[in-house]
């Protein structure tokens, strides 16, 4: 704070003095107060800084396992198709083998009744 010494002028140079006085030390008060008040918000900030930080590493995290995801997903969609492809290449071959087994017992009958005219 400031102090004024003891002034040789009239009470109207000293009321003067002391109200300069009040002012800087009103103004000293605000200039600590506002010191104080973004001393509390560089904290807030860097916290808020640190926790923007934390969900940019998890979404990227997050991203990279959707990615990951989306390749077993696909990988999948492959595999399936392969299958019903093949599901499909052994249904064609199960009725050809049908068919075949039908046109034997065909042949089978007719030899059989062949031999038992004979």
């Amino acid at each position: 704070m400031l102090v004024i010494s003891s002034l040789n002028g009239s009470p109207a140079v000293q009321m003067d003095a002391r109200e300069g006085t009040n002012k800087y030390n009103m103004a000293m008060l605000q200039l600590n107060e506002a010191q104080k008040a973004n001393k509390e918000m560089a904290i807030k900030l860097s916290c808020a800084e640190s926790k923007a930080t934390q969900l940019e590493a998890y979404l990227k995290q997050e991203e990279a396992t959707v990615a990951k995801l989306k390749g077993e997903k696909q990988s999948l969609i492959a595999e399936l198709d392969i299958a019903e492809e093949e599901k499909a290449r052994l249904e064609a071959q199960l009725e050809e083998a049908e068919e075949k087994k039908s046109v034997l017992r065909n042949a089978l009958l007719d030899a059989q009744l062949e031999l038992a005219k004979k």
